[in-house]
């Protein structure tokens, strides 16, 4: 039978021993840090009463009862999960398009004077969490209340944000065959842009009409040739991008040739489709029939039609 003999030095026992609960110690720590970064990740995912309390929440933040991983946002009229990123995810929430477009709140106003108007606008404006300088345009009727020269709605918002505008036009709308340059010529008036180039501009309008005009004579679909084009512009990207070896010179000549302009999405016109649709609203909701209802009960069923996206079947 094999024997096993080991020797065994007193210095290395003590060293065992003394390792020993050096070891238990670390284990013990670590497994104390794992619990206590189980119990954040617990924490952040459920709600938290004091974010009602937030400027930027409390106005469309809820509670959801029956699940604390969930909130409601009345003005979407929906309930989304704060469990993986808590209080980041209702930042997240707060920045989408859906959330910014929604109805924030219906008020109740009887003076109707453009000095409480103007308030409950700037203070709505607050309590959603938005700055007074990201004010581009106001929706409203003709009244001299809201748009007259003197003490108006417009006049009072002008005051602080002098790049508002007051005038809308609806000329791009019509299709580019009734477009003409007179048109063009009132839309910069009320844009008033810095510097602008008329000449070059008429020359653009003329170059672009022709254009338009041409491509309409094809027998190919415009859908058709813009899907073409934009494939080609993708191509030619691809290959430049894969040809280092050209001069410099060269590459500047050819982007100058074959440049073409991007058109982003905020350079587009604005229009006043979503104010229209909230004015066609509310004729429904207000009416002879209906003027015992609440100032909260037809601001929950406006809320409701702009804002839930859930279907009824």
């Amino acid at each position: 039978m094999d024997t096993e003999i080991i020797i065994e030095d007193e210095n290395n026992h003590e060293n065992l021993t003394t390792t020993a609960p050096m070891l238990q110690s670390v284990q013990d720590k670590t497994m104390n840090a794992a619990k206590d970064t189980d119990g954040k990740k617990r924490n952040k995912g459920v709600f938290n009463p004091q974010w009602l309390l937030d400027v930027k929440f409390r106005s469309f933040l809820r509670e959801y009862k029956p699940d604390p991983t969930k909130v409601v946002c009345i003005a979407c009229n929906e309930q989304f999960s704060i469990h993986y990123g808590g209080k980041k995810d209702i930042d997240r929430h707060a920045k989408l398009k859906k959330h910014i477009t929604s109805i924030i709140d219906l008020i109740k106003d009887p003076d109707e004077s453009a000095t409480n108007i103007y308030e409950n606008l700037k203070d709505a404006i607050k309590k959603a969490g938005l700055h007074l300088e990201g004010l581009r345009s106001i929706g409203a009727d003709n009244a001299n209340v809201n748009m007259g020269n003197n003490h108006s709605v417009y006049s009072l918002f002008h005051d602080e944000i002098f790049n508002l505008i007051k005038e809308t036009i609806g000329h791009f709308g019509n299709g580019i065959e009734e477009l003409t340059w007179n048109q063009i010529q009132k839309c910069i008036e009320v844009i008033k842009i810095q510097g602008l180039n008329e000449d070059n501009l008429f020359n653009e309008f003329t170059e672009l009409k022709l254009t338009f005009e041409a491509i309409k004579k094809k027998e190919v679909p415009l859908f058709d040739q813009i899907q073409f084009f934009l494939s080609n512009a993708a191509e030619k990207e691809t290959h430049n991008s894969s040809t280092t070896s050209m001069r410099q010179s060269e590459v500047d000549e050819e982007v100058e040739e074959e440049q073409t302009k991007v058109i982003r999405s905020d350079q587009l016109w604005a229009i006043n489709a979503y104010v229209e649709a909230i004015f066609s609203e509310m004729k429904r909701l207000l009416n002879d029939f209906r003027n015992r209802m609440s100032l909260d009960s037809i601001a929950a069923e406006l809320q409701i039609r702009r804002n839930g996206s859930m279907s009824c079947t």
